[in-house]
């Protein structure tokens, strides 16, 4: 199977650069395939259209659990994607990534000169400044507006007070690989890692940076703990998944 038609992509390759990002996604992907493809009775599709936009989308999530509709509406969405990329002459390299109804796209500049395919219209979502692939976790920034997101952590986490002293760092050091400030650069990272080993941090940055975004204390792992017993939890998720991964990537520069 070509990338163009894998309904999930993800060029492994590369763990990180310093490049222009284009996300397009499909707007309103279930109900725009839905329509464009007369997957449901032209009554129902009405329906659907006419519910509230939370609603529309519960509704065509539950439409999934149906193994024929589901394996229907995932040709025709692969198709679409497919037809998207082709039509745009996007070469396999400047994929860097296909999320079922996004795609992630290497270039300098627009790629896309056709955005509407099959009736169904492909939104540019972002345009990301760096990427980063740490321990197997996607991170898409964009500098302009110092925003981060992540294809792997729940976005909820990123504003969790446990775990955002972590996030900010990390936005720090992505703000420095593009400012081309080595030097700065090499002295943030050493003075963070002296911290970090030596627990000089606030307690804040020992919080695991996942989706259970738990401090591990002793054999437990607990949502909220005080400064006074920083030196008895367990560090080492944070250390091992990013910020020696940002060590490798960072000297080998």
């Amino acid at each position: 199977m070509t990338i163009k038609n894998k309904a999930s992509y993800l060029n492994s390759d590369i763990k990180f650069l310093n490049k222009k990002i284009w996300e397009f996604d499909i707007r309103n992907a279930g109900l725009s395939t839905i329509k464009s493809f007369n997957l449901l009775p032209e009554e129902e599709i009405l329906h659907i259209e006419s519910l509230p936009k939370f609603e529309s989308h519960v509704y065509v999530g539950k439409l999934k659990y149906d193994k024929e509709f589901s394996a229907e509406f995932s040709k025709y969405l692969r198709q679409t994607v497919s037809d998207f990329i082709t039509i745009n002459n996007i070469r396999d390299e400047d994929i860097l990534s296909i999320k079922n109804d996004a795609v992630f796209i290497l270039s300098n500049t627009n790629p896309i000169k056709q955005q509407t395919i099959n009736n169904i219209f492909f939104k540019l979502e972002n345009i990301f400044t760096s990427y980063y692939n740490l321990n197997n976790i996607e991170f898409y920034y964009k500098s302009d507006k110092n925003i981060l997101i992540s294809k792997g952590i729940n976005e909820s986490i990123f504003e969790d007070i446990n775990t955002k002293y972590f996030v900010d760092w990390l936005k720090l050091i992505f703000r420095l690989m593009e400012s081309s400030n080595k030097k700065a650069l090499l002295k943030e990272l050493k003075d963070f890692q002296y911290k970090y080993l030596n627990r000089l941090l606030p307690i804040q940055y020992y919080c695991e940076f996942k989706n259970d975004n738990w401090y591990r204390y002793s054999d437990y792992s607990v949502n909220n703990l005080e400064e006074d017993v920083k030196n008895k939890i367990n560090i080492e998720y944070n250390y091992i998944s990013y910020i020696l991964c940002l060590i490798k990537i960072i000297v080998g520069m």
